[in-house]
């Protein structure tokens, strides 16, 4: 439970509530408007919904394990290869199609299924706990991305991050 919640905690806390603090940034380097990189964000809800009944199919048939893994290798590439952004195009298709398509397969569904797999007792309790690590990841994770962004701009604080899904999240 503690690995599904220190996954969620960064998997929502960096891209999901942490979004805002890229766009200061991104408007700054490239001239794009709010709405522009908002598309990004659409997509990604878009996306997530389309989603969900594969992915749901794919945990049940494959297992959480793998399609955490999977999910969560897509998400950690796909931010890293945010550092090459030169367009809104591919930015619009990295963070709201590859990035968003590797935390909606990674996260909340499938580990949520993990927990309810492991857990039979407490399971109400179990996922409550996880769910709890939504709100830790806006308190602790948002602040230090924008720390990130403060000391390193936002091509390297993208790498980082893309480093820690890869390092914290898969293992």
């Amino acid at each position: 439970m503690l690995a599904t919640g220190i996954i969620t905690s960064w998997a929502w806390g960096s891209w999901n509530y942490g979004f805002s603090a890229f766009i200061t940034p991104l408007q700054n380097e490239f001239g794009w408007t709010r709405a522009e990189i908002s598309a990004a964000y659409s997509l990604r809800s878009l996306e997530g919904g389309l989603e969900g009944p594969f992915g749901g199919w794919a945990c049940a048939k494959y297992g959480p394990r793998i399609l955490s893994v999977i999910g969560l290798s897509l998400a950690g590439f796909g931010i890293i290869s945010l550092y090459f952004v030169n367009s809104l195009w591919l930015f619009i298709l990295i963070f709201g199609v590859v990035v968003s398509l590797g935390f909606s397969i990674g996260t909340l569904n499938t580990l949520e299924m993990a927990i309810t797999q492991w857990f039979v007792k407490k399971r109400g309790l179990a996922i409550g706990l996880s769910r709890a690590s939504l709100a830790i990841g806006a308190g602790v994770v948002v602040p230090f991305t924008t720390f990130l962004l403060i000391q390193y701009g936002w091509r390297l604080a993208i790498v980082i991050a893309g480093v820690i899904t890869l390092v914290v999240c898969i293992p």
